[in-house]
């Protein structure tokens, strides 16, 4: 690979091995899944996902470029889907949504490009497909950027109408375009684009006032061949985990060991995050235990709300976590210390104060066993959010991506 002869320190070499690392933790994490991979090499896959992630820790990227060739080549060769065997991969009453942000070419000789535009793909389950044109992408990307600001509290009054009203022109701008290919559908299986990842269709709003969640089910992909990969889960999962009120100072007294707090704009790396207390958690994993029942779920609160608490449970029915979430742009990072794209987002857990042991970052998220899980929950500002590249095919790395990667969707 070219990338292994070129000059170290290049920024754009560190980017080449970046993202040739991404590929081979995508591609080990669906071989972990059961992806098109004969079955002597699901092992070799283990083996390189906990070599692969290790690196990508320790930011040696060169030593992880090889593993990335040769895991990301072994599923490529696998991994061909035609659009009809997606379709009868698709559950009866299901639909899949494909997204794509693309530059619009011209259609007529000498008219010139519009720009880049958003387009939808609906197959259904008779391989009938269904293509509608979202906009320019300005327009969407538009819409996504005012959304999570247009619904944040600003004062008393507003009501319902201050939330419903954003989620009504969202839906307008990305749904109402493909109402109809969708009407029919119990189940939509999403592969979002680019800024549209960046957004839950479950809470945009109909022009009845219902929410696109009492219409359909929603199930999220990075690329609808994963449904060819989705298989029913032989064993029963486990018990229901319920995460919150972690103790972010792990018992350490106040001026002692824990950091100190730093102003938004000073943070630059996930050693300089704090995090405040979060009571509400408590009392949100009690009440669902509640409802679950006492005998089918685990509660894991205080100290116990650790990392090691995620990456212990095996196939959780449903698992819960309620913390914080955080995301740092790849602008505040430079040098040795940067983490890498799935080290810049996560879960502040028990001892997060203390360092980055006490942080789920997206890196560690891959380890996770969630196959047969039927549910997982990210109850934290900020678990769903990212960098958009506006060139590239994909968005840097969400952290809810890697629990899609770890799990059976459906």
């Amino acid at each position: 690979m070219p990338v292994l002869h070129a000059p170290r320190g290049v920024p754009s070499v560190r980017l080449a091995a970046a993202v040739l690392l991404l590929l081979a933790l995508l591609c080990a994490c669906k071989a972990r899944q059961g992806v098109h991979l004969e079955e002597g090499e699901h092992a070799t896959a283990e083996e390189l996902l906990a070599r692969i992630t290790e690196l990508n820790e320790s930011g040696r990227y060169a030593e992880a470029i090889p593993l990335a060739a040769r895991l990301h080549d072994a599923v490529r060769k696998r991994n061909g889907a035609s659009h009809p065997a997606v379709a009868a991969a698709l559950p009866q009453g299901a639909a899949l949504l494909e997204l794509v942000r693309h530059q619009a070419l011209p259609l007529a000789p000498g008219e010139q490009p519009s720009g880049e535009r958003y387009r939808a793909f609906v197959l259904l389950p008779g391989a009938e497909i269904h293509l509608a044109d979202l906009g320019l992408a300005a327009t969407v990307d538009g819409a996504v950027r005012s959304f999570p600001e247009s619904i944040q509290p600003t004062g008393p009054g507003g009501g319902e109408a201050r939330w419903k009203c954003p989620c009504s022109r969202l839906h307008d701008t990305a749904y109402a375009p493909l109402a109809k290919a969708l009407a029919g559908a119990r189940e939509v299986f999403v592969a979002p684009d680019a800024a549209l990842s960046l957004v839950p269709f479950e809470v945009m709003v109909a022009p009845d006032g219902r929410f696109l969640l009492e219409r359909h089910g929603f199930t999220y992909l990075t690329s609808g061949r994963e449904l060819l990969g989705m298989r029913v889960n032989g064993g029963r999962p486990g018990r229901a985990i319920l995460l919150g009120d972690p103790d972010f100072d792990r018992g350490a007294p106040p001026g002692g060991t824990a950091q100190t707090r730093k102003p938004p704009a000073e943070v630059r790396g996930v050693e300089d995050l704090w995090f405040s207390p979060l009571p509400g958690t408590r009392r949100e994993v009690r009440s669902i235990q509640a409802l679950l029942g006492p005998d089918a779920c685990d509660l894991r609160l205080g100290v116990q709300a650790d990392v090691e608490a995620l990456l212990g449970a095996r196939s959780p029915e449903v698992l819960h976590v309620a913390t914080h979430g955080f995301f740092l742009p790849a602008e505040r990072h430079g040098g040795a210390a940067d983490p890498g794209m799935l080290g810049r987002s996560g879960l502040a857990l028990a001892g997060a104060n203390l360092g980055p042991p006490g942080l789920l970052t997206a890196s560690k998220a891959l380890a996770l066993d969630l196959k047969g899980t039927r549910m997982v929950v990210l109850s934290g500002c900020n678990t769903g959010t990212g960098d958009v590249r506006a060139r590239l095919r994909h968005p840097d790395p969400f952290f809810w991506g890697a629990f899609a990667f770890v799990g059976d969707p459906g």
